[in-house]
């Protein structure tokens, strides 16, 4: 069924099968005015990314297509009976946009359905994509911020072990060397970011430098004590000084270290794990 109008103005013509129809001024036959539509379809060269990235995920998303339906220009009316009748031509409510937009009935053939829902089966595989790869991108974010967070809780430690071993190491120091000692007011890179400890002017010591940092300071940190404020702490800077280092632990009370969760990522590691791996704190 089909209905059938020559008002300029009808409401009902978006919502039911039907068509708008007027006479040319020159009085020619019938035309179809309004109430059909054709799919324009367009799609990116390359489909496995898309050029029309909305931008809130990074990465190469498929094209879901871009083609939008439009109207057919005027057309006899004869025409369109005919399809009718051999049922060629069908009314559709559009899916994609264009011609009306929203919930629009128009008259379409089937080539044209099928390139519509060639680009619905398209958008929604690319929703699917992008929603995946933003939850992606969205736990990496909350990764790298939990790693920076534990990054400079481990720092935060460094420099609370380093505070506390202050008073112990010049005492222990003054009865070793035989001498006051001077110590250094923040961790240096030539010290491992260790706090150096300086006896008559000269180097004499080093308190809690970083294990991964000795390694390539080796030779020259060979010749001074360092010291660690646990045997654990210990265990990691020999395992990186040179053979037969001096390493003394000065046992102090340091303040609780905040619970870290046992989150597991890919491969097995706990989040603090891969953490620790990814910035060496794991032999800090």
């Amino acid at each position: 069924m089909c209905w059938f109008t020559d008002r300029k103005t009808v409401p009902w013509l978006d919502t039911v099968p039907s068509v708008q129809i007027a006479r040319p001024e020159d009085g020619g036959p019938v035309q179809i005015t309004d109430g059909a539509a054709r799919f324009e379809a367009q799609w990116c060269r390359d489909r496995a990314d898309c050029d029309w990235n909305s931008g809130y995920v990074v990465g190469a998303v498929p094209c879901g297509g871009h083609g939008r339906w439009s109207a057919v220009d005027p057309f006899p009316l004869a025409r369109f009976v005919a399809a009718l009748c051999a049922d060629t031509t069908r009314p559709h409510r559009l899916r994609a946009k264009g011609a009306g937009d929203g919930d629009t009935s128009r008259w379409i053939t089937r080539q044209y359905f099928d390139l519509e829902e060639e680009q619905v089966r398209a958008s929604a595989w690319r929703e699917h994509v992008m929603e995946r790869l933003a939850a992606v991108q969205q736990r990496q974010r909350e990764a790298g911020e939990a790693a920076r967070q534990r990054h400079m809780a481990a720092i935060e430690a460094l420099l609370q072990r380093q505070e506390a071993l202050v008073k112990p190491v010049v005492e222990f120091v003054f009865h070793s060397a035989g001498a006051y000692p001077a110590v250094g007011d923040d961790g240096l890179p030539e010290f491992a970011m260790g706090v150096p400890v300086y006896v008559r002017g000269k180097p004499y010591a080093v308190i809690c430098p970083v294990a991964n940092r000795v390694t390539d300071l080796r030779d020259a940190l060979a010749p001074l004590v360092l010291f660690a404020a646990t045997e654990g702490e210990r265990s990691r800077i020999a395992a990186q000084a040179a053979p037969g280092q001096r390493i003394e632990v000065l046992t102090v009370e340091l303040p609780p270290a905040p619970p870290v969760p046992a989150q597991r990522e890919q491969g097995g590691l706990t989040v603090k794990e891969a953490v620790n791996r990814m910035f060496g704190l794991d032999r800090m």
